[in-house]
């Protein structure tokens, strides 16, 4: 049973739906753990903006 009240990639609108698409392309689907911060769509884009940081910087 979860605790969490998420918003799934098929009822996704909106602006999660615009984040969720993004994901799906880099990553071919979207991962439970980033389904988790849709219940706080500010906290999932700057979760997603992060990521995408990470995965495009160069290391030092």
């Amino acid at each position: 049973m979860s605790y969490l009240n998420t918003t799934t990639p098929s009822d996704a609108t909106g602006e999660i739906a615009a984040i969720y698409a993004e994901i799906a392309a880099a990553f071919g689907g979207v991962p439970s753990i980033i389904q988790a911060s849709s219940t706080q769509p500010f906290y999932l884009k700057q979760q997603w903006e992060w990521i995408k940081h990470t995965l495009t910087s160069s290391p030092p």
